[in-house]
């Protein structure tokens, strides 16, 4: 056994971690509203434009900055006087686009109701926004809406945001749908709603409207790349490889474009494309890790593992402290059951970052495959210090139980995997073994 081995045997062989105490981040108290100043003396009939303008800053500015400046474009473009009308009839405007903007609120908090582990700070804050959302929709309504039935695009998309922010997906995209269906002829309204399907996963949802937009603006970078992303995650690969084709056309330089055009071509098995792109990435970017780890990890993933041990070791020659390299380039020199040059990149990621337990995994592992099995289930417990609920490690100890012929124990880390994941296959096949003694 080596010196880098032996040394790693002991009891004290693994390090104090000193954990950082992680704090969810506090939300910012909101400015006090401040008073109207100069104040023109109103009419029973019409406010002063400036009126409309101060009041729209002080209940949306400083948290719905985006809607609000919509409503102080429209303010500006109506002239002087608005009518008041636009003001004190805004209930009935809200009541003609239907009453779910009313119960917003009370399904946040039946939904927050059942759910665990979330502190009162996420509820406060989601009913912070979401009542700045409905007073910015209301104006929204009350300037762009007068005396229409018509649900407004925008207003119907943060809608849709509203109830994706609750967890029900469903009426969010239903509600998307009542957008489409009523019809979209605006370019921008196209991406918009396009963008919004494919926050939801709606992919070929998401493809149909960007698609068109694109059409129109066959030169906008943004929208040709929304729209090959889309096409990828629809399973569209060839289509995703034509629109990163015409991107490259527009912007040669890009080498975001070759990158994830090769990430492309690797979905489709056609490695030597995938090379050839991740080779573009390289000579564009050649002070730039991106290129190195793509073209390592496909070699990865391959078992090229000497090729792979190139393109990681440059890649920490660019920049020597990025964890998750040197945890590549460990498992590179582990197919080659290289352990020592293994365990030292593994113990490089852990000194880097702590708090992770993919480092402690991947050294567990290589003390199961020198058959020290104690010591190995030693380094997935760091693991689960690290991430109780890490469910890699959770296999790991199933399967290290089950080679040891413990199926108790085995069956216990399967069940609490399955719990986590009721279709993880590897879960299901070790349980089943298990069970079949």
């Amino acid at each position: 056994m080596s010196d880098t081995i032996e040394s790693l045997s002991g009891e004290n062989s693994r390090p104090n971690r000193h954990k950082k105490n992680l704090e969810m981040p506090g939300v910012l108290p909101g400015e006090q509203k401040a008073a109207a100043s100069g104040h023109h003396e109103k009419s029973t009939r019409l406010l002063t434009a400036n009126e409309l303008r101060t009041m729209i800053r002080n209940e949306l500015a400083q948290s719905h900055k985006e809607i609000a400046n919509e409503v102080l474009e429209e303010v500006h473009q109506a002239g002087e006087f608005v009518p008041k009308t636009y003001w004190t009839e805004l209930s009935s405007e809200v009541a003609q686009q239907g009453e779910r903007l009313a119960s917003i609120e009370s399904r946040v908090r039946t939904t927050e109701a059942h759910r665990k582990g979330l502190g009162g700070s996420w509820l406060d804050l989601v009913l912070a926004v979401m009542t700045l959302v409905l007073v910015a929709a209301i104006v929204v309504a009350a300037i762009l809406l007068p005396r229409q039935t018509d649900p407004n695009p925008n207003i119907m998309v943060d809608l849709a945001a509203l109830y994706q922010a609750t967890g029900d997906k469903e009426e969010a995209i239903a509600t998307l749908d009542e957008v489409v269906a009523a019809g979209i002829r605006d370019v921008e309204m196209l991406e918009r709603v396009g963008m919004a399907y494919y926050g939801l996963e709606e992919y070929t949802k998401a493809v149909a409207l960007l698609a068109q937009a694109v059409d129109r603006m066959p030169q906008d970078e943004e929208l040709r790349l929304a729209l090959a992303r889309s096409y990828g995650e629809a399973g569209q690969r060839q289509e995703a490889i034509i629109q990163f084709t015409q991107l490259i056309e527009i912007e040669p330089s890009n080498w975001l474009y070759y990158k994830e055009m090769g990430q492309q071509y690797e979905a489709l098995q056609n490695y030597d494309q995938a090379f050839a792109q991740y080779q573009k990435v390289v000579d564009l970017t050649p002070d730039n890790i991106q290129g190195y780890t793509l073209q390592g990890n496909l070699n990865l993933e391959l078992e090229r593992n000497y090729e792979a041990i190139k393109n990681f070791a440059r890649a920490l020659e660019i920049d020597p402290n990025i964890w998750w390299v040197h945890q590549l380039l460990g498992q590179s020199y582990a197919g080659l059951q290289e352990w020592d040059r293994a365990i030292e990149q593994f113990m490089a990621a852990m000194e880097l970052t702590p708090e992770s337990p993919t480092p402690y995994l991947e050294l567990g592992k290589v003390w199961r495959a020198l058959g020290e099995f104690e010591q190995a289930l030693s380094w997935y417990e760091d693991a689960l210090d690290a991430q109780p609920d890490h469910v890699p490690t959770l296999l790991e100890i199933g399967n290290t139980y089950a080679e040891l012929g413990d199926c108790e124990q085995a069956v216990l880390q399967f069940m609490l995997v399955l719990e986590k994941q009721p279709k993880n296959s590897m879960a299901q096949d070790g349980l089943r073994v298990c069970q079949s003694q």
